[in-house]
């Protein structure tokens, strides 16, 4: 079957999988959260695991996104979850994802120095 553009923009927004297999707890309560949270959740989950790849890349001189971006964006977006009336249902998942965003911090310090991401992707 194949959904038009306007069905799907009437769909309610689903967690990703992978959010949902690492906190099962979420699946009880997803239905409950309104999109900009359920978002927030797959933002947050999708973009600490990018950077950690992202590190992997730079140690290994390969090209790669940004990695100031994605720490920023991820930081950002745990703040907001935190101000949310939902954030006493979250604090497991917000403390659980604070602390990989502050390994992936201190792993990208340690990889990164002093380099600077050229156009090219790569960190020199």
């Amino acid at each position: 079957m194949n959904d038009s553009l306007e069905d799907q923009q009437s769909q309610p927004f689903e967690l990703s999988q992978e959010v949902v297999i690492a906190y099962p707890e979420l699946a009880a309560i997803e239905g409950e959260l309104p999109d900009d949270i359920k978002s927030a959740l797959s933002v947050i989950y999708m973009n600490n695991r990018a950077t950690g790849s992202f590190v992997q890349n730079v140690r290994d001189d390969k090209p790669t996104g940004d990695i100031g971006y994605q720490l920023d964006l991820v930081k950002q977006t745990i703040d907001t979850l935190r101000r949310s009336p939902f954030a006493s249902r979250l604090t497991a998942f917000i403390a659980n994802e604070e602390k990989i965003l502050q390994q992936n911090k201190a792993a990208s310090a340690q990889v990164i120095g002093n380099k600077e991401r050229g156009d090219d992707g790569v960190y020199r």
